[in-house]
Formats: structure tokens, sequence, C-alpha cells
């Protein structure tokens, strides 16, 4: 197995890491809001940290003061379980 390992800044504790239509975000914070014209939604953010969101383009995350657009025609917000962290050092070529 070969680890490509890439250092990020998160700014405000907050990684994101932007796809398609998706973003994959790792964060320390415990909460987080979605909010379009006509609604504000709180919510806790799973236990791991991480968690998949696909938002309408009329919706925006906000966690920990960063703002995430929507790029998508759906709401979807998935938890991220992590099973098993690996050791780079010694697992990988």
């Amino acid at each position: 197995m070969n680890c490509h390992v890439v250092v990020k800044v998160a700014p405000r504790g907050v990684f994101e890491l932007p796809m398609k239509d998706a973003s994959f975000i790792a964060t320390k914070s415990k909460m987080y809001s979605t909010i379009n014209a006509t609604v504000t939604f709180l919510a806790e953010v799973p236990p791991s940290g991480q968690m998949l969101v696909r938002l309408p383009t009329s919706t925006m995350l906000d966690i920990g003061g960063i703002h995430i657009s929507g790029r998508s025609d759906v709401l979807e917000l998935k938890p991220v379980f992590v099973a098993e962290q690996r050791d780079c050092d010694n697992d990988c070529d």
C-alpha cells in the first residue's frame, strides 16, 4: 500500500474537501447549521467529526463560522464512521 500524506491548514478547525456536487467535512465543532432562504436548521456533528454533505444551490452549511455553499440538487448529510486508523509509518510502502 502506498500512503500519500497531504497537510492542509483547516481554518477554525474545519477541513473541507470539495467534490463535484458534494463536500467531505472533518471538524472538531460539535454543531452545524444548514441555512436557506426560509429556515435555519441546527444539528449535531456526527461523533467521528466527519460527514459527506450534498447541498442544494439554494442552501449553505455553517460550521465553525465557515460557510460551505451548495452545489447539488439534493440535500444529503451522511455521517462518515471511522472504523480503523492505520499507522502509515508501519503499514505503507
